[in-house]
């Protein structure tokens, strides 16, 4: 039997197109999420002039130009929009001045951190059947309401709202009938582990950093804090390290 670990890993080495995966097993099954890779920077036609500059602050790992003039060597610091592999170049004694459409790969260390508050317990929300309803009538931008209480006599409850547009040969007339019913339900807290509290967290984390790394990106480690705030609640803090290759093109100002 292959860990979670294991299968994700396998999932970001064979598939195409995918920047992370979330693996959950539950019994015999597992149940696998994955996020697409997105293309930063500004869409340029081939062979248009360009600079490629930084997505993101970093530590240059490894840079080599195919076109253009590197600006910064490995190890050096760079920040987000820093330009990093020229498309001006320099006129010198045999060539005159020129700009070319920079290319090349450019490699860096990236970290990502997120943290966040996270209930030691699942919220379950029952209907009790109980509404109460709230009609109003719009005319343009004024809202004429048909009730004389709006005050909602729950406590929990949820908001449906059902709007009836008047409209003559498909033309709005700028009238409409709005129908709010309140439904009233019962919050249950059903407890649960302060580890799974914390897994969960790290799993929202991780899910949120997923969506800023670039494509392409190595992981090289992760580190996970988690404190309990109080009886409820738990706060978890994710630190992620990449390679990302942060370079993307840009037009030359």
């Amino acid at each position: 039997a292959k860990s979670s670990k294991t299968i994700k890993n396998i999932l970001l080495a064979k598939v195409d197109n995918i920047s992370w995966a979330w693996v959950y097993l539950k019994g015999t099954k597992a149940i696998c999420k994955v996020y697409e890779d997105t293309i930063p920077g500004e869409y340029m036609e081939d062979g248009t002039p360009c600079n490629i500059i930084a997505a993101r602050d970093g530590i240059i790992k490894r840079i080599t130009a195919k076109d253009g003039i590197c600006l910064v060597s490995a190890g050096d610091t760079v920040l987000a929009g820093d330009v990093i592999i020229s498309g001006v170049i320099p006129d010198d004694t045999e060539n005159p001045a020129a700009t070319v459409a920079a290319s090349g790969i450019v490699e860096a260390y990236t970290w990502h951190e997120d943290k966040g508050t996270y209930k030691l317990y699942h919220e379950i929300r029952e209907y009790t059947g109980n509404s109460e309803s709230f009609k109003s009538v719009r005319l343009f931008s004024k809202e004429i309401n048909l009730f004389k209480n709006d005050k909602i006599g729950f406590k929990d409850y949820d908001i449906t709202d059902n709007v009836l547009e008047l409209k003559v040969f498909g033309e709005d007339l700028g009238i409409s009938f709005s129908n709010k019913i309140a439904h009233e339900v019962n919050v249950i807290k059903e407890p649960i582990s302060y580890d799974t509290a914390v897994y969960e967290g790290k799993s929202d984390l991780e899910e949120k950093i997923a969506k800023e790394i670039l494509p392409k990106s190595e992981l090289l480690e992760e580190n996970l804090y988690h404190a309990k705030i109080d009886d409820e609640t738990a706060e978890v803090g994710l630190t992620m390290s990449f390679v990302e290759q942060i370079g993307i093109k840009a037009p030359i100002e």
